[in-house]
């Protein structure tokens, strides 16, 4: 179960059956293209229909090189386990998550990766970061579908601002998503989530 655009067979924020989820932002970085490959959202879509938890997702991720640039991911499954994951078209890297919350704004954070020196594209990925981080640490929101809720529907001046969509400045948060792999639901926004209801899907036992 999916949430992508019309017309495409991605899954940049899927869950499966076997409770492996996986959530996706794009990032530029160094190395654009590789004269073959597939489309990272193909890759993605791989990984949701065959993957069973984070190590095969991962596995699944290391074997296809991307054609373009590839995203900065979450991958979390039925056991706990969760991983975030960056690369390049070529390579893919893995980094275990011990803390009770993580997020990803499309930033490389594992030292391994060289994102391309564009600060416009950079500057509000950081911003959001930021605003997250301080957020969670004050209390602000809790690790609850409530306090996601929240977070997403978050508004700030620029560019600090989670949920963006001032079509003037070229912002565009279309939607939410909100993954619960232990009960295999997936909440969409239809909207903004600051001024939209979220559904629930909940995928039927096997």
């Amino acid at each position: 179960m999916s949430a992508s655009f019309v017309g495409t067979v991605w899954a940049g924020n899927a869950i499966n059956e076997k409770g492996l989820c996986i959530a996706g932002v794009s990032a530029h970085q160094s190395e654009y293209r590789t004269e073959a490959g597939t489309s990272g959202g193909i890759i993605d879509r791989t990984v949701i229909q065959y993957g069973s938890n984070v190590r095969e997702a991962l596995d699944i991720k290391k074997a296809h090189p991307n054609i373009g640039k590839v995203g900065c991911h979450i991958l979390l499954d039925g056991r706990g386990e969760c991983m975030i994951t960056e690369g390049t078209p070529t390579e893919k890297f893995g980094t275990i998550v011990t803390d009770d919350f993580c997020f990803s704004t499309g930033l490389f954070t594992s030292g391994k990766v060289t994102a391309q020196n564009e600060p416009n594209y950079i500057r509000p990925k950081i911003a959001r970061k930021e605003t997250i981080d301080r957020m969670y640490e004050s209390g602000e929101i809790t690790f609850t579908v409530d306090g996601m809720k929240k977070l997403l529907s978050h508004h700030a001046p620029d560019p600090g601002s989670v949920c963006r969509h001032n079509k003037e400045h070229g912002e565009c948060t279309q939607s939410a998503r909100i993954m619960i792999c232990d009960k295999r639901e997936l909440l969409i926004s239809d909207g903004p989530p600051c001024c939209s209801e979220f559904e629930k899907f909940t995928l039927k036992k096997q």
